[in-house]
């Protein structure tokens, strides 16, 4: 498109219908009208110096186009007219953003922020440039700017303490949240995150315990201490603050899951009492009840006389009603294969790009040598995964099993290609390599990659 002096009125069309027409065009340049807002007068463009006008409106439509490096040029241009610098440093640092030069429109945002302190939108843009040139101090003190400015961006902003491990900041800021606008479910699970990984752990025993005093009620405090308790090792503080959750809930499942062994030993009706609990509770995760079982099953084997009390805790339908299918598979995989993967294949309907997903229904293939299905399922995945290596492994693996032994040579040496710094998954491609060389014939590449192998163990 050439733009000439002189073309006002077919600036003033062509924004109108940008405007009317062209919603992907709106979306890029909604900001920009924003900014405009003071000294734009929408009513009446005229009020602009005409080549301003067709230099800036130019540079608008070049980054529309995604063309940064022209509307950059336009942009230079429009400058030096001196009409609105500030909209055109704006419009500046959002293209060299576009080009990733993070260092120039850092400086072009800023020059807008000096004038324009509590301006979101150019808040909004050095938020994004700090968060991905990952510095945490920069993208905390802006967003800190945007979070008194707007309490939504509290939970950014307690990421970023997360990430620059100011575990009480970030829980003091999702607190002040709560305190205004209420409980939210994703601030929640921040909360949990922080709790894992704030070191030291007396950080958040500090917090907690404080917590606690102001609301003695608050079961999901206990919950968090308990968990930080036994996360660290510490048993005898995690059984104190569960005797402290019992009192104010009795049937408190976590509470059982940690006094109930104290339980066997000292008082077998109140042991029974919480193993019911804990097998009949839906809060209490898979692997937790598989201890649990253990322990009664040795419980039950030593005191016969309970055995009845429990048929129906034991049923199968009981210990499965608040499971996923998923949950159901790893509970029967080391029981009945069988059962477990037909669940596996339920959950996979339902979850069909979960990957953690398919790569346990693909170790389970491979043991029980159901090599077909592997192969199969692998280069259904492979669509969606084109660089998963994992896969070209399976692939590989399965094609060995059934003897398409030139085949697995190939896409084992492809998916070997994909491997980043995991030695253990590049030692067993090039096992599999030395055996589809051996099948093969070629007795020297099978010698090379076992010596790899070798030197990977």
């Amino acid at each position: 498109m050439n733009f000439r002096k002189g073309n006002q009125k077919y600036f003033k069309v062509y924004f109108f219908f940008l405007l009317l027409g062209f919603p992907w065009m709106i979306n890029a340049q909604i900001p920009d009208a924003n900014s405009l807002h003071d000294t734009i007068n929408q009513d009446d463009l005229g009020d602009f110096k005409s080549e301003f006008q067709e230099t800036f409106f130019e540079a608008l439509t070049y980054r529309a186009t995604e063309n940064y490096e022209r509307a950059i040029t336009s942009l230079h241009k429009a400058e030096d007219f001196e009409v609105d610098n500030l909209t055109v440093y704006f419009e500046l640092g959002k293209n060299y953003a576009s080009l990733e030069d993070f260092l120039q429109a850092e400086n072009y945002f800023l020059k807008v922020l000096e004038k324009r302190p509590q301006d979101i939108l150019v808040l909004q843009e050095l938020k994004n440039i700090y968060q991905t040139e990952k510095n945490y101090p920069k993208a905390i003190q802006i967003t800190e700017k945007l979070k008194d400015l707007d309490l939504n961006y509290a939970e950014d902003l307690a990421k970023f303490y997360l990430k620059n491990e100011q575990y009480k900041k970030a829980l003091e800021t999702l607190d002040e949240y709560e305190a205004k606008k209420g409980f939210k479910k994703t601030h929640q699970q921040l909360k949990t995150e922080i709790y894992e990984k704030a070191k030291p752990v007396e950080i958040v025993e500090e917090y907690l315990k404080n917590k606690l005093k102001e609301n003695p009620e608050n079961r999901q405090n206990y919950t968090a201490l308990i968990n930080l308790y036994l996360a660290s090792k510490q048993q005898q503080k995690a059984e104190e603050i569960a005797k402290d959750l019992q009192d104010i809930n009795p049937e408190n499942s976590l509470a059982h899951l940690v006094l109930y062994k104290k339980s066997i030993k000292n008082n077998k009706e109140e042991a029974v009492s919480a193993m019911k609990i804990i097998l009949n509770s839906s809060e209490i995760e898979g692997n937790q009840k598989e201890m649990v079982l253990k322990e009664l099953n040795s419980f039950l084997t030593e005191n016969p006389e309970y055995k009845e009390e429990f048929a129906e805790v034991l049923s199968e339908e009981n210990l499965h009603k608040n499971q996923s299918d998923v949950e159901k598979a790893r509970f029967y995989k080391e029981k009945d294969k069988q059962k477990a993967m037909e669940y596996f294949e339920k959950a996979l309907k339902n979850s069909p790009n979960d990957f953690k997903l398919i790569r346990e229904i693909l170790d389970l293939q491979i043991e029980e040598k159901q090599y077909e299905k592997a192969l199969a399922l692998a280069e259904e995945k492979l669509v969606i995964f084109p660089t998963q290596a994992l896969l070209y492994y399976y692939i590989g693996k399965a094609e060995n099993a059934l003897e398409k032994y030139e085949s697995a040579k190939e896409n084992l040496h492809t998916g070997v290609d994909f491997v980043i710094d995991n030695s253990q998954l590049t030692l067993q491609f090039y096992q599999e390599l030395a055996k589809s060389y051996q099948k093969l014939g070629n007795s020297e590449k099978a010698s090379e990659f076992e010596q790899k192998a070798n030197n990977l163990k």
